[in-house]
């Protein structure tokens, strides 16, 4: 089971927005914020920064808003580890979807998610 199956399992708004919080917690915290890491699209200050030298995804970032915070850590569960060829095929959209995230979040919010998203599609291109 994935998180995306674990936050769709969530029928409640609150179930969601705990959810999220909770998994805001488990991302490891970002060595420096450098401007080149900002994410501009997120209203919250947001910094994501994407390694691929190894041949396989790393992903870290944070933000001052949990709740992004905690979209980061779901986004990034479906890149993480991976190598870059394999997460190229990935299509995140269609996890946002199936979850229910359109639902779930406000319009500035899904703007957000999908610049976090953007920003990982153009560094594994």
């Amino acid at each position: 089971m994935s998180l995306f199956d674990d936050f769709a399992a969530e029928k409640h708004f609150e179930g969601r927005t705990r959810f999220l919080l909770s998994l805001a917690r488990t991302l490891p915290l970002l060595d420096s914020k450098s401007a080149s890491d900002e994410v501009s699209g997120c209203e919250a200050k947001t910094w994501l920064h994407l390694d691929t030298s190894t041949g396989r995804v790393n992903l870290r970032g944070d933000s001052e808003a949990r709740i992004v915070k905690g979209l980061m850590a779901l986004l990034f569960s479906l890149f993480e580890g991976l190598p870059v060829k394999d997460a190229k095929a990935i299509n995140a959209r269609q996890a946002f979807e199936q979850a229910g995230l359109a639902r779930f979040l406000s319009p500035s919010r899904s703007n957000g998610l999908y610049a976090m998203l953007e920003r990982i599609e153009q560094g594994l291109a």
